[in-house]
């Protein structure tokens, strides 16, 4: 990406306030979100920015290309003040639409040097497992709702007998672990809180521990409990789980 000089150092500057504009209305440091004129402008200069040049002839000639008109479009960047940016904003000016809620599926990739894990096919149903976490002293989650609206999601399926949905409620380390451990899940779907410290720029995921109260779980750990335990997907639902570090992007929760 250039990001100096001329139009696209503009360009950045004008991306960098909006986004810091977004960030202060979700920490509660702005009364005003950006309109939806503002949004649209964004948009532009994020797909301007995505798509220079004959970068954007690729990115037509790719979407005609696709047999069932969804193109998938993935960002790799190992540096924290350019994947933090809400690409899935690009708005195509040409087509009048957001990327992400048009045909094109935005995905983050990090780098790294263990190889991709690929699971061979597996027989039965899909098995999904619904992680929940509500320690003492945080606030709530919807844990409840967001429950029952996977259960009606998956209730065709459950009810011919192609999918389960297992509830791991109140989860800790050790019954996290040793649920994982006994295999046969396709899915994990975490309900509850995440951070990431500024200061050693790690994330983590906040569990409980025996007694109820907050047990945080780093990065690190939380991989280690995660992987190899033949999982197609893991779904985070939990507030800062997408940031990375600055120096390495991948000592965040869903970067790891």
């Amino acid at each position: 990406f250039p990001r100096r000089g001329g139009e696209a150092g503009a360009r950045w500057q004008r991306i960098i306030r909006a986004h810091e504009a977004t960030l202060a209305f979700l920490d509660g440091r702005s009364p005003a979100m950006p309109d939806a004129k503002e949004l649209r402008a964004l948009g532009r200069d994020l797909f301007e920015t995505l798509l220079p040049g004959e970068v954007r002839r690729l990115y037509d000639s790719a979407r005609s290309l696709q047999p069932d008109g969804i193109l998938d479009l993935v960002l790799t960047s190992m540096i924290d003040w350019v994947a933090d940016k809400p690409w899935e904003l690009a708005f195509d000016p040409s087509r009048r639409e957001f990327l992400a809620t048009s045909c094109v599926n935005i995905v983050r990739n990090v780098f790294t040097a263990v190889p991709a894990e690929r699971p061979g096919r597996r027989r039965g149903r899909l098995r999904v497992l619904v992680v929940s976490a509500r320690p003492q002293g945080v606030p709530p989650v919807a844990a409840g709702e967001e429950t029952a609206r996977i259960r009606a999601a998956f209730r065709d399926l459950v009810g011919t007998g192609l999918a389960r949905i297992e509830l791991l409620p109140r989860a800790t380390p050790a019954r996290l672990q040793r649920r994982l451990a006994e295999g046969r899940l396709d899915v994990l779907h975490f309900i509850g809180h995440g951070a990431f410290d500024p200061e050693s720029h790690e994330g983590s995921v906040l569990l409980e521990d025996a007694a109820g109260r907050p047990r945080p779980l780093a990065f690190e750990s939380f991989r280690q409990i995660v992987c190899r335990r033949g999982l197609r997907l893991v779904f985070l639902n939990a507030c800062e789980t997408g940031r990375g570090g600055r120096s390495d992007w991948n000592r965040g929760v869903a970067p790891a």
